[in-house]
């Protein structure tokens, strides 16, 4: 992997540094790539990558955020409006992470990322917010239970329906199978929650 070394402005050289981030961090893991592992396929040198990024935790805050934030933008707006179906709220979340794939899987499918990441985006917190949007007010434990378990179905559908693509390294591929099985995701989350 030789990235091509013509003059670029910034933030096209920020956007190849991601993209070879992202290659490397799927391909060895966060853990196993180091900067200097960026910049050698990159041609660059280190310096030079950390005119653009300060570290390596900046390149993966820059990969997720994106994902993180409509997520929690699709909270905020599905908290103003609490009278929203559960299963619309279900499909319009399903939908967000099925656009996001890529980054799901490789970055946040690590489990050094998640350990390190898990405080700063307040993966917990949101998990709690959005099995209370689909429980509903005042809802019983049972109910709170079944929302959690649609959220549970969410995930291992989409690793499932994301899986043979990813281990043949292309997340794109999977992107584009997880959004053909996006109804079946869908109903097994609707199922889980209506138990």
């Amino acid at each position: 992997m030789r990235a091509n070394t013509h003059a670029t402005s910034p933030g096209d050289t920020r956007q190849r540094i991601l993209d070879v981030a992202t290659e490397l961090f799927r391909d060895r893991g966060y853990s196993g790539t180091s900067i200097r592992d960026i910049a050698d396929c990159l041609g660059i040198t280190k310096a030079a990558l950390y005119y653009h990024f300060a570290c390596k935790e900046d390149m993966l805050h820059a990969l997720v955020a994106p994902t993180i934030e409509a997520i929690e933008q699709f909270i905020e707006v599905s908290e103003a409006a609490p009278d929203t179906d559960p299963a619309v709220l279900l499909r319009q979340f399903v939908e967000i992470l099925a656009g996001n794939v890529p980054t799901l899987a490789t970055a946040l499918g690590d489990p050094v990322v998640l350990r390190s990441e898990a405080g700063r985006f307040r993966f917990m917190e949101k998990q709690a917010r959005l099995a209370q949007l689909l429980a509903g007010p005042d809802a019983d434990e049972a109910r709170v239970l079944r929302a959690r378990a649609a959220l549970g179905a969410i995930r291992a559908a989409m690793e499932a329906a994301a899986g043979v693509s990813l281990r043949a390294g292309d997340p794109f591929l999977a992107q584009k199978n997880v959004q053909r099985h996006l109804e079946t995701i869908v109903a097994a989350a609707v199922g889980a929650l209506q138990g």
